[in-house]
């Protein structure tokens, strides 16, 4: 085993039995520069262990371990191979690990089999490929998991043309790919995703729970989905932060050139995802339409290439069966692309927002701002629950522009159509939700900080009001034996604080300008919401707004009165960030005060009862 390096065989037995412990410490390391590469055979026993070998010699160890250097030479080059069989599940540590095969079908690190296969980061590794091969190309009918356990991990991972960053190669799709933690980036070769399909191949079951993860895909590929001609489909983000952007005509997340985008689910985390031309920021690739994209909460910025939505269809694609539920989500059209909805030449039909913030831009040339793209007619929007819109459509010409929400442009030389404006139900959302309607040409920073400019329309069905459960008191089994003393009863637990009150429309921004006015010098003001003690996203985000000045929230609860204390907070850190995160979850994204309190105490948010 000259070729092999490895430590000391005592090693081995203390890695089987800490099995937990950093990669680094316990586990057999093998030197990619040491031979012919590296080949990991994962089988499984009678008893359900994973065996290894390592080019072919039996390792008993838990965890296998690769680092060195290596570069081709001509066609000369080592790689990483990795046979996971039926059953398997291999862990494989990369440690500082250095691939650059340029030359042409040259692999860095190939995955097959049925089994499993978890790659832990530690230190910092950097893989390429030649053309035609994926950075990490996983051709395996199991799982891929990429994580970093010990918070210590970078991955740097380039395909070669024709091949994605981490998935298929050319002609592959690339599937079944979890990212639960680490600093990774996957950049596509021409024609690839970033994470997903190769040249016309698709992605799909694609899961990123955390991390730091920057997919970028290259000439058509999607930052995250499918490659050229390629769909992006069942995509989950659950957490981390996530930044994708597609090469020309593919989406940012979704699909490549000629691919829709579908069943993409967000669930949490700071995504950002943008398109560079003709696909959307999530959905649809050039000509492919983005279809069920449902948002329940983190911080979404999409934003759409040339022709494309922010949110849908890229151009001439079609947006459908759009779901925002809850997060803070702004969607800005490229030029004839809906923020949400159609592209370009594309309808926008089915788009519900039922919760959570959002901002939407439609692209100059007269897409929507919620609703078709250019030259489309056919939009349907339904606005429920607590959910807060603030859209505007884009411009085509000085007079002519898209709705807010509803069609975009309509041109029919020498005839142009401006866009219709759709009348929302306001029966089904609460009084805590709005709609908000800007000028034609409103940018999303405009609207932001002038909702004065707006039309707004606010809800009138009730927020349900709050429910205090009390605890029934346990019920005492009858005793065999006969008490020498009566049994004390127990005394009923305290009341839990779990459902949203009654919460008046309060304007909280203002609020704290007319304090301002009033007095330009003070570094605390006070505001009394009485017994209104239900809070929405948008007023935490105008209580945070202003760091100049420190706010004393008063709450009278149950006869009592509270103070939550809320001082200045960095806003752009990602505690802040994961506090809304957390608050997205809650329903129709409301809390009780007690329960804000709870939420933002990372940020230095406090709760006090005031007894004076």
């Amino acid at each position: 085993m000259k070729k092999i390096l490895k430590r000391l065989t005592g090693l081995a037995t203390a890695a089987a039995v800490f099995v937990y412990m950093p990669a680094a410490a316990f586990a057999d390391r093998y030197n990619i520069a040491a031979g012919d590469g590296v080949h990991v055979e994962a089988t499984v026993d009678a008893n359900g262990k994973t065996i290894y070998k390592v080019n072919g010699a039996v390792d008993n160890d838990t965890l296998i371990e690769i680092f060195g250097n290596s570069e081709s030479q001509n066609s000369s080059y080592n790689n990483v191979l990795i046979e996971s069989a039926a059953g398997a599940n291999a862990l494989i540590a990369f440690n500082g690990l250095e691939i650059r095969n340029t030359y042409d079908n040259a692999y860095a690190v190939l995955i097959t089999g049925a089994g499993n296969v978890t790659i832990e980061l530690d230190g910092e590794s950097s893989l390429k490929a030649g053309k035609n091969r994926a950075g990490i190309q996983k051709e395996s009918t199991g799982s891929l998991t990429i994580k970093d356990d010990d918070k210590n991990g970078r991955l740097l991972v380039e395909g070669g043309s024709c091949g994605a960053g981490i998935g298929g190669g050319d002609q592959m799709r690339g599937t079944n790919i979890i990212i639960r933690g680490g600093t990774v980036t996957a950049t596509g070769g021409y024609y690839g995703a970033g994470i997903g399909g190769g040249n016309e191949g698709d992605g799909s079951d694609i899961i990123i729970k955390g991390g730091t993860v920057t997919a970028t895909g290259d000439g058509y590929g999607a930052g995250i989905g499918g490659g050229y001609h390629g769909d992006g489909s069942d995509i989950t983000i659950e957490g981390g932060t996530v930044t994708a952007t597609g090469g020309n005509f593919g989406a940012g997340i979704g699909g490549g050139n000629a691919g829709d985008g579908s069943d993409i689910t967000i669930e949490g985390g700071t995504v950002t995802a943008t398109a560079s031309h003709c696909g959307a920021g999530i959905g649809g690739g050039n000509a492919g339409d983005g279809s069920d994209i449902v948002i329940k909460g983190g911080t979404v910025t999409a934003t759409g290439g040339y022709l494309g939505a922010g949110i849908g269809g890229g151009d001439e694609g079609d947006g459908s069966d759009i779901i925002v539920e809850g997060g803070t989500v702004t969607a800005k059209g490229g030029y004839g692309g809906a923020g949400i909805g159609g592209g370009d030449n594309g309808d926008g039909s089915d788009i519900t927002v039922e919760g959570g913030t959002v901002i939407a831009q439609g692209g100059i040339g007269g897409g929507a701002g919620i609703g078709s793209g250019e030259y489309s007619s056919v939009a349907s929007v339904t606005v429920t629950g607590s959910a807060v819109i603030l859209a505007a459509g884009g411009v085509c010409d000085p007079e002519h522009a898209g709705a807010a929400i509803g069609t975009g442009v309509t041109v029919n030389v020498p005839l142009i159509y401006e866009g219709t404006e759709q009348d929302i139900d306001l029966n089904e959302l609460y009084t805590t939700g709005s709609v908000t309607r800007f000028p034609g040409g409103s940018t999303v920073d405009q609207m932001k900080e002038h909702p004065e400019l707006g039309v707004k329309e606010t809800g009138t069905k009730p927020v349900p009001a709050q429910v205090i459960e009390e605890q029934e008191p346990t019920k005492e089994e009858p005793s065999t034996k006969e008490p020498t003393e009566p049994s004390p009863k127990k005394k009923p637990a305290p009341p839990i604080y779990t459902e949203r009150s009654y919460m008046a429309d309060i304007n909280v921004a203002e609020r704290i300008a007319a304090a301002l006015r009033a007095n330009p010098e003070t570094k605390e003001i006070t505001l009394d919401y009485a017994d209104n003690i239900c809070l929405s996203a948008t007023m935490m985000k105008d209580l945070f707004a202003d760091n100049r000045v420190a706010k004393n929230c008063l709450f009278t609860y149950k006869g009592k009165r509270y103070n939550m204390h809320v001082g200045a907070v960095n806003t752009s850190s990602d505690t802040y960030a994961d506090c809304f995160n957390t608050l997205s979850k809650e329903p129709d994204g409301l809390a009780g005060f007690m329960k804000m309190a709870e939420i933002f105490k990372p940020v230095g948010v406090t709760l006090k009862e005031i007894t004076e």
